[in-house]
C-alpha cells in the first residue's frame, strides 16, 4: 500500500477518536463516576481501544519501512529530488506515528497506575527495568492483542496489558485482584503462527504467592532456562516479583507539597496562541503556550513546539534572569517540559504519580495530554542546593560547577539531580525536598548508619 497523506490523516482521525474515548473513561474513573453510561463496558474495553490503536499505527509504520526499503533498492529509477523528498516525508510520517503512540501510552500509564496504586514497591521494580520501546506490529504483538481481547481475567483477576504503557516493563500482562488492587500474577506470552489464520498463544504465569515462599537470596538463577531468551525473561520476572516482595514502603509519610494549583491557574489564565509565565518560587517557574483546538494531524505535523524561547518574545529570558541568586556559585537554568519530552517520549521517574492524578481540572489536564498546550519548566538549582548546604550537606550534582571536598564525608547527598526531576516534571516543591532531607537526618539519629537510602514516593488519594 502506498503511504499517502490521506492514509495518515485517516489513521490519525481514527486515533484521535480513540484517544477521546479513552480520555472520557479516565476522567470518569478519576471522579469515581461508576454510574455513568456503560462505565463497566468502557472500563474493560479501554485497553482494547488503546492497544488496537497502537497496533494499527505500528502496522502503518511497518508499511512505511517496507516502502523506504523498496525506494532505496530501486534508487536509480527515481529523480534525485523526488527520492530525497519522498524519504524525508516518510521519515516525518514515522516520527509522527511515534508521537501519537507516546500520547496513547501516556493515557495507558494513568490507567495502569490505578491498578498499581497499592503496589508501589512492585511498580518501582518495573521502573528499574530498561524502558521497553517497540515500534513494530509483528506476530508477538498480534498475539498480545488477541489475548487481551479474549481473556479479560484469569482466576477472577483482571487482565492488565503492559503494552499500552511505558511504566510496566516486566512481562506482558499483570493480573490484578480488584478487591484490594494487588498484583496476583505476572504473565509472559509467547506467540507462534500455525498458519495464515491461526496463532498459538502460550502464557506462562509467575505467581506472586510462589515468590513469597522463595528464600530471600537474590538473584535466582537457572542456567538451563537462561540458555533461551524466553527463559531469561521468565527468570527476570521471578526475580522482579521477589524484589517487589522484599521492598518496604517508607516508614514516614510526608505531606505532598505541589505546584499543581499554580500550573492549573497558569493554563486557565493563558490566552489562545499566547505564552504566559508564572514564577512559583525564587528558583522555579512555569511557562504555558496554549493552542487552539485542532485535529491530531495538525497537532503533530503543523505546529512548532521547539523554539519557545523565540516565541516568548524575551519573557523566558527575563524570567530566567529574575531567578538568578546573587552571590551563589551554583546558578544555572535547567529547562524541561511537563509530561512529555520534546520528542513526546515519556518522562516517568520512580516514586512518581502520572500527572493525570494530580488535583487539576480535567480540562487543563486534557490540554496537556492532547498537546493543546505545552508547559515548560524552568529551574535554577542554586536556591535549593544552597539551602541544603546551609543544613550542613554537600550536594553531588552535575549542576554544581566545581565539586568541593565535603566537610563531612558522612553528610553527602548523592543522586541529588533526581530531586530536580521531581520538581520540574512532577510539580513537587523545594520544601518537599528539604523536608525529606530533614526526615532522613532524624532517621539517622535514631539508627546511626553510614548511608541513608531516601526513596521519595508521591501519594495521591485516588480512592477518596
Amino acid at each position: 500500500m502506498l503511504i499517502t497523506r490521506k492514509v495518515i490523516e485517516d489513521e490519525f482521525l481514527r486515533a484521535d477518536k480513540g484517544l477521546e474515548h479513552c480520555w472520557a473513561l479516565l476522567t470518569d474513573l478519576k471522579a469515581f463516576a461508576l454510574n455513568t453510561e456503560n462505565f463497566i463496558e468502557r472500563f474493560i474495553t479501554f485497553q482494547d481501544t488503546l492497544a488496537s490503536m497502537i497496533f494499527r499505527l505500528q502496522t502503518i509504520r511497518d508499511q512505511i519501512i517496507v516502502e523506504e526499503k523498496s525506494i532505496v533498492t530501486d534508487k536509480s529509477k527515481y529523480k534525485p529530488d523526488w527520492f530525497v523528498n519522498r524519504l524525508r516525508l516518510l521519515a516525518r510520517y514515522k516520527k509522527g506515528i511515534d508521537l501519537v503512540v507516546c500520547m496513547a501510552k501516556a493515557q495507558g500509564d494513568a490507567y495502569a497506575y490505578f491498578f498499581y496504586q497499592n503496589d508501589l514497591a512492585l511498580l518501582s521494580e518495573h521502573y528499574g527495568h530498561e524502558r521497553v520501546i517497540n515500534h513494530t506490529a509483528g506476530i508477538g504483538e498480534r498475539g498480545e492483542l488477541e489475548f487481551l481481547k479474549k481473556v479479560k481475567q484469569i482466576e477472577g483477576n483482571f487482565t492488565l496489558f503492559h503494552g499500552i504503557t511505558n511504566i510496566l516493563r516486566y512481562g506482558d500482562f499483570s493480573f490484578i485482584d480488584l478487591k484490594n488492587l494487588k498484583v496476583v500474577h505476572i504473565g509472559e506470552l509467547k506467540t507462534s503462527q500455525i498458519d495464515h489464520e491461526t496463532l498459538d498463544l502460550n502464557l506462562h504465569l509467575i505467581k506472586r504467592k510462589d515468590a513469597e515462599v522463595v528464600p530471600p537470596k537474590l538473584p535466582l538463577t537457572n542456567p538451563e532456562m537462561e540458555k533461551t531468551r524466553r527463559g531469561r525473561q521468565l527468570v527476570g520476572i521471578a526475580n522482579f516479583m521477589i524484589r517487589g516482595r522484599n521492598s518496604t514502603d517508607p516508614s514516614t509519610n510526608l505531606t505532598n507539597k505541589s505546584y499543581a494549583d499554580d500550573v492549573n491557574i497558569l493554563v486557565k489564565n493563558t490566552k489562545l496562541d499566547a505564552i504566559n509565565l508564572a514564577q512559583t518560587s525564587p528558583g522555579t517557574a512555569f511557562c504555558c503556550l496554549k493552542f487552539r483546538r485542532a485535529s491530531l494531524y495538525t497537532r503533530i505535523f503543523k505546529r512548532e513546539y521547539q523554539d519557545l524561547t523565540a516565541m516568548s518574545g524575551g519573557k523566558l529570558a527575563e524570567t530566567a534572569v529574575s531567578m538568578v541568586k546573587r552571590g551563589s556559585a551554583n546558578n544555572g537554568i535547567v529547562i524541561g517540559q511537563l509530561l512529555y519530552n520534546p520528542d513526546f517520549s515519556d518522562k516517568n521517574t520512580p516514586g512518581t504519580v502520572p500527572i493525570f492524578w494530580n488535583p487539576m481540572d480535567n480540562a487543563v489536564l486534557k490540554r496537556i495530554y492532547f498537546v493543546d498546550c505545552v508547559i515548560i519548566s524552568l529551574f535554577n538549582p542554586a536556591h535549593l542546593i544552597d539551602e541544603i548546604a546551609e543544613m550542613g550537606f554537600t550536594v553531588e550534582s552535575k549542576y554544581v560547577p566545581k565539586a568541593k571536598e565535603p566537610k563531612n564525608p558522612r553528610k553527602v547527598i548523592q543522586r541529588f539531580d533526581l530531586f530536580i526531576s521531581y520538581i520540574m516534571n512532577y510539580l513537587l516543591t523545594e520544601n518537599f525536598v528539604t523536608d525529606a532531607v530533614k526526615e532522613a537526618v532524624e532517621y539517622a539519629k535514631e539508627k546511626p548508619l553510614s548511608q541513608v537510602s531516601l526513596r521519595l514516593q508521591q501519594h495521591v488519594d485516588i480512592l477518596k
